[in-house]
């Protein structure tokens, strides 16, 4: 299902950057690192590189296509 590679993804991206009861944020910088060292093995390397190409600015969701359709959104 393309909707969870999305999900976990996006978790990660959250859960790395905001800091939590028992630990320090690795900021979004240290998140974006994790998505990129991650990508093609824990996380879906499509949504990796267009994750990334959002917080780098590359992108926008209106220029992405959605993942596994031929619509933009």
């Amino acid at each position: 299902m393309p909707e969870s590679r999305i999900i976990s993804v996006a978790d990660v991206i959250e859960s790395m950057s905001e800091n939590r009861p028992y630990r320090i944020s690795v900021g979004l910088v240290g998140a974006l690192d994790e998505i990129r060292k991650g990508s093609g093995k824990l996380y879906d390397t499509e949504v990796a590189r267009i994750a990334l190409q959002l917080f780098e600015g590359q992108t926008s969701l209106t220029e992405s296509k959605v993942i596994g359709s031929s619509e933009k959104l």
